[in-house]
């Protein structure tokens, strides 16, 4: 099931005075930025940042569409709205599998980007320092795995199983933290 909603899509809330605008959204939950006092969306100028998300169903029972206002060229290219908001999640993994384990699990893929920021996470469940994949030819899910768990060297009892979630931008690159089967808002996908 899809989502209603459009990146660029400019919408008045019963939650909040400002209006927001829409970077990415699918069924389960939508990625938005706030309009600020400036008349400015607040990602234009910050360089590291985490995506305000809210559930989809949620935001079409509160919200009322008001304007089309696409991404810019240089706004998509820092969100990159068209990369996955969350992927490689299974119930069975951990990530301290074997990285072959884990491999296995998926067939290989190309993510369409040359620089991922992976934000692991430490034994109480709190966000570690982000790290930067770099390929120039361009990562694979393959690669991302490998650093992955290559990063995620801690246990935490309320992370079960093993997922890849969207955080927002990291020196303005995409950044993804890493997680069990189900994120930490508990969206099932």
């Amino acid at each position: 099931m899809a989502s209603e909603f459009t990146s660029g899509d400019v919408l008045a809330v019963t939650w909040d005075a400002r209006e927001i605008r829409v970077v990415q959204a699918d069924a389960s939950e939508t990625f938005y930025e706030v309009e600020s006092d400036q008349s400015e969306w607040g990602w234009e100028r910050a360089r590291t940042a985490i995506f305000y998300r809210m559930r989809t169903d949620y935001l079409k029972e509160t919200s009322r569409f008001v304007r089309s206002q696409p991404l810019s060229s240089m706004e998509f290219d820092k969100l990159r709205p068209d990369l996955p908001m969350r992927f490689f999640q299974h119930r069975t993994a951990d990530w301290s599998n074997r990285e072959g384990d884990l491999a296995a699990l998926e067939p290989d893929i190309e993510l369409r980007a040359q620089q991922l920021a992976i934000i692991p996470f430490g034994t109480k469940g709190g966000a570690l320092k982000a790290h930067r994949i770099f390929d120039d030819r361009g990562l694979t899910l393959r690669r991302l795995i490998q650093e992955a768990r290559g990063l995620q060297q801690a246990m935490c009892a309320e992370v079960s199983g093993v997922g890849i979630y969207r955080s927002g931008i990291v020196g303005n690159i995409p950044s993804y933290y890493l997680w069990g089967a189900v994120d930490r808002a508990g969206h099932v996908s």
